[in-house]
């Protein structure tokens, strides 16, 4: 995907995105090389672009690479904190989207 990272264009490839979370009208990319960039695109555009066998949305404000995730874990009233390659911080799975997730799951 060609993509604006910061202050110029790049080829990205889906496989070395982890995360993406919002910020604001912009969004936050997390690469796999521990790299992350501020680029131009909502959440909902990535959405549109990203293939959904790869990509889901597990909160408002994050969406990630279903092939970088290690575990999950349960954690409060039906979340779920997550753990990702070459992040050091879990992200948190909001019951809005559990729900959606084990729907689409069956």
């Amino acid at each position: 995907m060609f993509v604006k990272l910061s202050n110029s264009y790049q080829f990205v490839k889906l496989s070395s995105i982890v995360k993406i979370e919002s910020a604001d009208d912009y969004s936050v990319l997390f690469l796999a090389s521990g790299e992350s960039h501020l680029t131009g695109k909502s959440l909902k555009e990535w959405e549109s672009r990203l293939p959904e066998s790869n990509f889901v949305r597990i909160h408002r404000f994050t969406i990630i690479n279903t092939d970088h995730v290690i575990r999950s874990e349960p954690w409060l009233r039906q979340s779920f904190k997550i753990y990702m390659n070459t992040l050091k911080e879990p992200v948190t799975l909001s019951r809005r989207f559990f729900h959606m997730i084990r729907e689409k799951m069956g």
